[in-house]
């Protein structure tokens, strides 16, 4: 049985603006999450992530206070960077008392991660598979060949930022393979130019002996 050409057309201008509703959700996650960056809501900002990202930094800060330094070294690249960094630059009675949400608002709150990278940046074109979307960055109006991932759940979509460390740990090891540096030069001259103190050899150390 043929249905009418009407409720042909109306059924798809339904779907068409479902998805397209659902797709500037997508881009509001991103922009919900930028603003409390830019605006420096440091609580705010673990709200608009994916657990996914929040469950990544609760396994960051467990290794920042309890891994040694083989288990540490052994860490890929922005791992080991991040855990490093911690011990570094962040005191350990404040340490052994957070989790990711608490970690994330510090790192707001601190800079530490750089605000200048959501400056004039906003979600163009998205993809929606199901609970998944990849949304493409536009930077100063113009479109990248970077996409960045969000996640559909409860309902409400996330930025996800493992998305974003992907491509900056792509970015880093490319520049690390063609200069002088070995991984862990490199992460030591990171850390020296964050707050011009040099990294002491007791940061690969737990800040807690298992």
């Amino acid at each position: 049985m043929k249905k009418p050409l009407l409720l042909v057309l109306t059924l798809f201008l339904t779907q068409f603006a479902f998805g397209q509703q659902e797709k500037d959700l997508v881009r509001e996650s991103f922009e919900n999450y930028k603003s409390a960056v830019l605006e420096n809501r440091g609580s705010d900002a673990p709200n608009f992530l994916s657990s996914r990202t929040l469950s990544y930094y609760d396994g960051i800060i467990h290794h920042a206070i309890k891994s040694d330094s083989a288990t540490i070294d052994d860490l890929p690249f922005f791992d080991k960077f991040t855990v490093l960094l911690i011990r570094h630059y962040i005191p350990k009675e404040e340490i052994v008392t957070m989790d990711a949400k608490t970690f994330l608002k510090y790192s707001v709150e601190k800079d530490l991660f750089g605000k200048e990278s959501y400056i004039n940046s906003k979600i163009g074109e998205v993809k929606i598979s199901g609970k998944f979307a990849q949304g493409k960055l536009r930077v100063n109006n113009k479109e990248s060949t970077i996409s960045y991932d969000f996640y559909k759940e409860d309902g409400e979509w996330k930025f996800d930022l493992l998305s974003v460390m992907k491509l900056s740990t792509g970015y880093i090891m490319d520049f690390i393979d063609s200069s002088d540096y070995t991984i862990n030069e490199f992460i030591f001259a990171a850390l020296l130019r964050l707050d011009g103190k040099e990294p002491k050899p007791t940061i690969w150390q737990p800040i807690i002996e298992m």
